[in-house]
């Protein structure tokens, strides 16, 4: 297994914690979030981060949330060198050619600074609480790994026409772990909070 060097990376606030309720106006969570992943690019992280969830824990909360990968396409706009990813992107909540069309995009607007993280989803309030099935564990994993195109002839028609190969981390909970690419091409990152 090829040597990877130690980086660090900072997790953007988007409210799954909690960590913006004491800001009033949503306006003002999302100037945080920016400014938060402003700083870390300015302290010389290596990486940004977010959560794919949709409510807030430990209980929803009614509170706002900021979706994973528009939060990623906004930030990707707002700084100019620091990698973006999400830990990790649950790959049962969105179609895989839906999925492979918005990793591709994100990659092409950040000027190919995505880390395509990707799992079989836990929390089974938010898929019940958004209309998707909780499949066991087991048949989650199997979902993941079947509906992740393996390379660019099983992908839908222009799904892919942006992509380039991408760093990518795949985390399964349980005994099982899946990774969708060979292990040079996955990055080892110690992520911290900065709020």
């Amino acid at each position: 297994m090829a040597a990877h060097d130690l980086t660090f990376g900072v997790f953007v606030p988007q409210g799954w914690k909690m960590e913006l309720s004491s800001i009033a106006d949503p306006q003002d969570k999302w100037a945080k979030a920016v400014e938060v992943a402003q700083l870390a690019e300015e302290l010389g992280f290596d990486s940004l981060w977010v959560y794919d969830h949709f409510h807030n824990v430990p209980l929803p909360a009614h509170e706002a949330m900021f979706e994973c990968w528009t939060t990623l396409a906004a930030i990707s706009q707002r700084t100019s060198r620091i990698k973006l990813g999400q830990m990790v992107g649950c790959a049962p909540y969105r179609n895989p050619g839906l999925l492979a069309k918005i990793t591709s995009n994100i990659d092409v607007m950040s000027g190919g600074r995505l880390i395509w993280g990707v799992g079989a989803g836990w929390y089974d309030h938010e898929f019940t609480g958004y209309g998707y099935d909780f499949p066991k564990a087991s048949d989650r994993i199997a979902m993941l790994r079947h509906g992740i195109p393996a390379d660019r002839t099983q992908a839908p028609v222009g799904a892919l026409e942006h992509a380039r190969p991408q760093r990518t981390r795949a985390r399964a909970s349980g005994h099982q772990m899946v990774v969708l690419h060979p292990a040079d091409h996955v990055e080892v990152e110690h992520v911290i909070n900065l709020i």
